[in-house]
């Protein structure tokens, strides 16, 4: 991670609102340097590497799930479940990639298909693909924020519905009839995720439609260094000590993090120096 791009040391608690939404500026995002960046890391022999070996073995597979999800139900029948957080931001990123590589190879399109100053949304040649949004009842502004800038930096279409869970998928497949396949951000340390698979339909009682996992035995740190490998902006929350993202009134900076306390007012350090992935949910109540 190059110096600029290194979050500050720690941030004050209170000064929440006053940051910016992104930790990057969003609009820098390239859809063609994220597929050849991505793809060609995935490619990296462990021993090139740095700092994060068996990243890329990661990367490939998450890669191949993706793949195999759009073999199997088209990108026309796929979409994904983005609500800001961290994993699903690596999950949009991802997808990214392979979408933009599928899209190119099935049209024969030039690995630089777009003009320096521009996104490339136009790589994705009519794949832009829904994602849905079940929003806390009392969302932080910033998440709420970077999850538009972000549908329309990497060319999703987003849904934000509001809660609980259920209602909210069940009116999302009401309107995106096409969709058999969801692809989410899960891993095995979340919460009722341990003994999940990489391709699993959703219970008796929920929308009907298939679970995608593609990052599912990624753990913590290997997030983080993904995030940083390519500079993929994230909710600017989590330079502010959060280090997993529900609603206002069940999240706070994780304590793990705290550095300073003076007069009632805490700093934290950023949620990449948590480096017990076990302590990930400790700002959650």
């Amino acid at each position: 991670m190059s110096p600029e791009r290194m979050p500050p040391e720690a941030t004050a608690a209170s000064d929440v609102t006053e940051q910016p939404y992104s930790s990057g500026d969003l609009r820098a995002v390239r859809l063609s340097e994220v597929e050849q960046a991505v793809y060609r890391f995935a490619e990296t022999s462990t021993a090139k590497q740095n700092g994060h070996p068996g990243l890329a073995t990661k990367v490939r597979a998450a890669l191949d799930v993706i793949e195999e999800a759009i073999a199997r139900y088209g990108i026309e029948g796929l979409a994904l479940s983005f609500n800001g957080g961290k994993d699903c931001t690596v999950l949009l990123h991802l997808w990214t990639a392979a979408v933009v590589r599928f899209q190119r190879t099935a049209h024969a399109a030039p690995a630089v298909a777009e003009p320096p100053e521009g996104s490339g949304l136009e790589l994705l040649q009519g794949a832009r693909v829904p994602a849905i949004y079940v929003g806390a009842y009392d969302p932080f502004p910033e998440v709420n924020v970077f999850t538009e800038h972000c549908s329309r930096a990497f060319g999703v279409v987003l849904h934000h519905e509001n809660g609980p869970m259920r209602a909210g998928l069940e009116r999302f497949m009401a309107a995106c009839p096409a969709v058999r396949a969801v692809l989410v951000g899960i891993r095995r340390t979340d919460p009722f995720a341990a003994s999940l698979e990489a391709f699993q339909a959703t219970d008796p009682g929920w929308p009907s439609f298939m679970r995608v996992h593609p990052i599912l035995d990624w753990d913590y740190c290997d997030i983080w260094a993904y995030l940083h490998e390519f500079s993929v902006p994230y909710c600017s929350l989590y330079d502010q000590g959060y280090t997993s993202l529900g609603g206002v009134h069940n999240t706070r900076p994780n304590p793990a993090l705290c550095i300073a306390s003076d007069g009632g007012k805490s700093a934290y350090r950023p949620a990449w120096m948590l480096t017990d992935g076990s302590r990930e949910r400790d700002g959650r109540s």
